[in-house]
């Protein structure tokens, strides 16, 4: 590929690596800050989030943003043809070109597959070429062929986990001029949101902190708001204080806001459980930080879940559990649409005489356990 202007002003050669190369998106986006970019990248995976990063992380390394649209054009998927031929078409100052192709069926085995291999071949020394997708074909020809000519960069972005989502949290705060201590960190690494949502609440955070330069666990506690969990938070309380129509108005509107039924489902049943296990150790004389260590849950979580716990007795949680299996064992078998299930199973759960009918609850236990 044709040089192009570092950010100091000086002339470099963009690198060209044989061989297709996999890497996961903290490596590809530290190869990327070491090396510069390569000549083509196959960018897949279900976190769309880092999908986008990425490719802005490209743009922003060749010193260009998406208003250029001369050195920065998009295509979908089925114009890969004119995506390639973009590819091969100089700028009007010979600076590198960035084309994006997003879901180009050629991936999959579909349509172009022959010309993007091509293309892989000899691709353009003018150009980065990033083709994204949700999801591929591994075993196609572009991902299996083991030597490309000026080479390529296959780019996995799947949801993060453990360390590496720690990893991110903290580039992304480091990124915002903040730092966050460990307690902080373990927190916000605990929340089950997209990327996307967690970032919005990470930018809530060093706005929150002000000119402070360190988020700690308190800050998270007072500020994160995780869409649908307080929510269930709230309908979980009525069920406790034995509040039918509180419980069904809460749950209209977290329906009624686009989530999924079944989602809504398990996150009840999450919920219940947390409560039941939270519960069961503080009768045993363990402390919220050691439930929490236990658990593997942020002290914050465990401490939400004592206070929803003085609501319930043992027996009635038991009952709660109970009726979220026949529930999800009806809906599997038919017996009432997801969304008529959950919210039979709030009325139950915040009926004052909870019971679960035996013969239903047996039906279940063989439908689960044959």
């Amino acid at each position: 590929m044709g040089g192009t202007k570092s950010k100091t002003g000086g002339e470099r050669e963009l690198p060209s690596w044989e061989g297709l190369f996999y890497m996961n998106y903290r490596e590809a986006r530290e190869e990327l800050a070491r090396e510069g970019p390569a000549a083509v990248y196959l960018v897949y995976g279900d976190e769309g989030f880092l999908r986008r990063e990425f490719l802005r992380a490209l743009a922003h390394h060749l010193d260009l943003d998406e208003t250029q649209s001369l050195r920065f054009q998009r295509f979908p998927g089925d114009r890969l043809e004119e995506a390639l031929a973009a590819c091969m078409t100089p700028s009007f100052d010979r600076r590198p070109r960035l084309v994006s192709v997003e879901n180009p069926p050629a991936l999959g085995g579909g349509a172009g597959e022959e010309d993007l291999l091509e293309y892989l071949e000899s691709p353009s020394d003018i150009s980065v070429l990033v083709c994204t997708a949700d999801k591929v074909d591994k075993r196609r020809k572009v991902f299996t062929r083991s030597r490309a000519a000026r080479g390529a960069r296959v780019v996995e972005c799947q949801a993060l986990k453990g360390r590496e989502l720690a990893l991110w949290i903290a580039g992304r705060i480091k990124h915002r001029g903040k730092k966050a201590d460990s307690d902080a960190l373990r927190a916000l690494a605990s929340l089950e949101v997209p990327l996307g949502v967690l970032d919005g609440e990470l930018e809530k955070l060093a706005s929150y902190i002000g000119a402070r330069d360190r988020i700690e666990a308190d800050d998270v506690i007072k500020i994160v708001s995780v869409p649908g969990e307080s929510s269930i938070f709230a309908l979980v309380d009525a069920v406790g204080s034995e509040d039918p129509r509180t419980a069904v108005g809460v749950l209209g509107e977290i329906l009624g806001g686009g989530a999924d039924p079944l989602m809504v489902l398990g996150m009840v049943a999450r919920q219940i459980r947390l409560i039941w296990q939270v519960r069961h150790e503080l009768e045993g004389g363990k402390s919220p930080r050691e439930i929490a260590s236990l658990l593997g849950q942020h002290p914050f979580v465990v401490e939400k879940c004592a206070r929803q716990s003085r609501n319930f007795d043992g027996p009635q949680l038991e009952r709660c559990l109970e009726s979220v299996l026949v529930t999800d064992v009806g809906i599997k078998r038919g017996l009432w649409s997801a969304e008529l299930g959950v919210e039979r199973l709030v009325t139950l759960l915040a009926s004052p005489e909870l019971e679960v009918p035996e013969d239903a609850l047996e039906n279940a236990r063989l439908f689960r356990n044959p």
